[in-house]
């Protein structure tokens, strides 16, 4: 299901541009669509000050739909902030000056992104069909509040401006909207694979380029989300989180050992890219069967 059209025509009364978005990509404690996501341990997302505003100053907070409890606060998945723009960008512009409005009266802001990019991956690093090319990006300016990234929270809901720091910066594994074009050696049926829809009218603009795993630079394959907010397939973050577990990309520890998969970031990719999705799960199968015959 969709935003009704009751709702929209509701916004529209008040002349605000309205799109609709699959319910998966609902916030399920503001019930508007997610602006600037934050994954939990447990593979849920909420936005990033619905997040902030439910964690308990005291005690362990608990993840709003399946009480998953935690204690740090993590990181924005900038992978899916990016591909939400790029997926509904009137809904998600729409959000964005709403949470600019309630921010400045609140006197504290979240992390911002810098529209300017720079490059991730060379061609040559990618390992997905038709050599994508990244367009450039800039390292992005972030505002944190002093606790988002520990487990003890000032008592206070919301952090005065002159209390907000700003910490190493990390790199965004996606890119933004129009970064990505297809090279000349592209196929027609990798074209078709890069345009297929969610559902009708959905991710038009999403490519492969966007959901790619930092560590193996393929599409990525049963996604987790770290607390630092980078995004890998399941299979690398194992191997990853022996020993120290630290993110490769940012070296943010990550608390708690191996997230769970974000199903609604699964789906999509199921969804979006079926073919390469299929390919990716035959290939690692074959790995494991290989792995495993030589035991």
């Amino acid at each position: 299901m969709t935003r009704t059209g009751m709702e929209n025509k509701t916004l529209e009364d008040h002349g605000i541009e309205t799109e609709d978005f699959p319910d998966e990509f609902q916030c399920c404690v503001c019930l508007d669509l997610l602006y600037k996501p934050v994954v939990l341990a447990c593979g849920h997302i909420s936005c990033f000050w619905c997040v902030f505003k439910a964690m308990d100053v005291w005690q362990e907070s608990h993840c709003p739909v399946c009480r998953h409890p935690y204690n740090h606060f993590p990181s924005i998945c900038q992978l899916l902030h990016f591909v939400l723009l790029k997926s509904y960008p009137a809904a998600y512009k729409r959000r964005e000056r709403q949470v600019k409005e309630e921010e400045t009266e609140a006197g504290c802001f979240s992390p911002q992104f810098d529209n300017h990019l720079y490059g991730l991956h060379t061609s040559k690093e990618l390992n997905i069909p038709g050599n994508f090319l990244h367009s450039t990006t800039s390292p992005e300016t972030k505002l944190y509040p002093k606790t988002s990234s520990t487990g003890e929270q000032d008592p206070s809901p919301l952090l005065d401006s002159s209390e907000i720091t700003v910490p190493d910066p990390i790199i965004p594994p996606a890119t933004f909207p129009g970064s990505v074009e297809a090279d000349g050696n592209l196929t027609m049926k990798e074209n078709s694979l890069l345009g297929k829809d969610l559902r009708p009218g959905t991710c038009k603009q999403v490519s492969v380029a966007d959901l790619l795993c930092v560590a193996c630079k393929n599409l990525l394959f049963r996604p987790v989300v770290l607390n630092c907010g980078h995004v890998y397939c399941e299979s690398c973050i194992i191997n990853l989180l022996h020993g120290i577990p630290r993110c490769q990309v940012c070296q943010s520890m990550h608390p708690y050992g191996l997230p769970k998969v974000c199903l609604v970031l699964e789906h999509l990719l199921e969804e979006q890219f079926s073919e390469i999705y299929a390919q990716r799960r035959e290939a690692l199968l074959k790995q494991d069967s290989c792995e495993y015959g030589s035991l």
